[in-house]
């Protein structure tokens, strides 16, 4: 590392290598590549005294992401915009394909009263395939269309997809993922016997309508009790919303007498719930869906399902958009489920606001001194996402 004289350092400047107070590479670290040399920081250096700093890296008018011009680093990020847009199509494909199996067999099931467990079954074990091969691409289902005018349709398909995406954490085998989404895929079919008014529009309902409304998990399990299946898919539509704590219903089990699938249903369901755009309330931001589910952990919901989705989506989940502490603004584009707290960003807007030409892919860390610094509202999304 070479010695840089405080005297020559200035506010605002960054560096494109940590800068360190003692020239050995364990020292402190006294600013990373994306954090800016701030006044404060230099009115302490003088004040101790400290007459230089050290570093490996250069002084740059920008953070270390917004400076890679060289040939070779935009080389690397075109050919990975490359292999991600035709991974994103692909699961845009694989999402698309899936609507119109459930709005098929939602429809045969309306209209004729019957489910072919094979025909699911099948289906299901090909999901399975695609969340192994697509990861995070198909977790990111909230950017894509949705031609099918129904919420259940969406929201069976994407509580799926979390389903088998922590089945897959989880290392279950090839039986237990088949089974597992196949609770998922089924687990409110039970409202298909309730006029669709009652779900798909509804506002606030009164109790009459929302005791018709409770009475899905019972008509759900009836269902699916007269076709041969495991026992563990009409459980997991009877006891979706039953709380760990009780308070549920139908049963008002407690945790020890709910089964583990609905256990995950619950969770990833209500994730989705949250999350997915209805008529009568306004969507929440993924962030603050996972804090919500955070804050009822053990009481209406399992903890280990809860952390299991925080690994799975991050604290901020995929597809969701955040600024970071560097200024820099963008979507949340992979989790590490060994590090929920440290996703990868896509920057996509500079610390000005200025949409960058070439997006930038930032790996969260406590080394790199770069962190989340909050959430974005839908307007602020709406506009880093143009």
């Amino acid at each position: 590392m070479h010695a840089i004289s405080v005297e020559t350092l200035s506010p605002a400047a960054y560096y494109d290598q940590s800068v360190m107070l003692e020239d050995r590479p364990n020292g402190y670290i006294l600013t990373a590549p994306e954090i800016p040399l701030s006044e404060e920081l230099l009115a302490r250096l003088r004040k101790w005294s400290f007459a230089s700093v050290f570093s490996d890296g250069q002084v740059r008018s920008k953070p270390t992401y917004q400076g890679l011009q060289d040939q070779d680093a935009g080389a690397a990020a075109l050919q990975q915009d490359v292999a991600d847009q035709r991974l994103a199509e692909d699961a845009n494909t694989a999402y698309q394909d899936a609507l119109s199996f459930v709005n098929s067999i939602f429809k045969e099931y309306r209209e004729e009263g019957l489910v072919n467990p094979r025909q699911i079954s099948d289906r299901v074990k090909q999901m399975v395939d695609q969340v192994r091969s697509l990861g995070h691409h198909l977790l990111a289902y909230s950017e894509f269309k949705n031609p099918f005018n129904s919420y259940l349709v969406s929201h069976s398909v994407n509580t799926t997809i979390l389903a088998i995406s922590i089945g897959l954490l989880a290392k279950r085998g090839a039986h237990q993922l088949i089974e597992l989404g196949t609770a998922a895929m089924l687990h409110d079919i039970g409202m298909l016997k309730i006029p669709a008014e009652k779900y798909e529009n509804a506002g606030e309902l009164d109790e009459k309508e929302r005791k018709t409304l409770m009475a899905h998990t019972v008509l759900g399990y009836r269902a699916l009790k007269a076709f041969p299946s495991p026992d563990s898919i009409p459980l997991t539509a009877l006891e979706h919303h039953e709380n760990v704590d009780g308070s549920g219903y139908p049963q008002q089990l407690k945790a020890e007498k709910i089964h583990d699938h609905a256990k995950l249903v619950a969770v990833v369901a209500s994730y989705d719930a949250m999350t997915g755009a209805r008529p009568f309330r306004l969507r929440s931001a993924g962030h603050q869906a996972i804090v919500d589910l955070l804050k009822y952990r053990d009481k209406r919901y399992d903890s280990q399902m809860v952390m299991a989705l925080v690994r799975i989506l991050s604290v901020h989940p995929i597809g969701s958009f955040v600024e970071l502490t560097s200024g820099g603004r963008g979507m949340v584009y992979r989790s590490d489920p060994d590090n929920p707290r440290f996703p990868i960003v896509k920057v996509l807007q500079d610390d000005s606001g200025a949409a960058l030409g070439d997006p930038i892919y930032v790996q969260i860390s406590e080394d790199s001194g770069v962190a989340v610094k909050r959430s974005l509202s839908a307007d602020e999304a709406s506009a880093v996402g143009q």
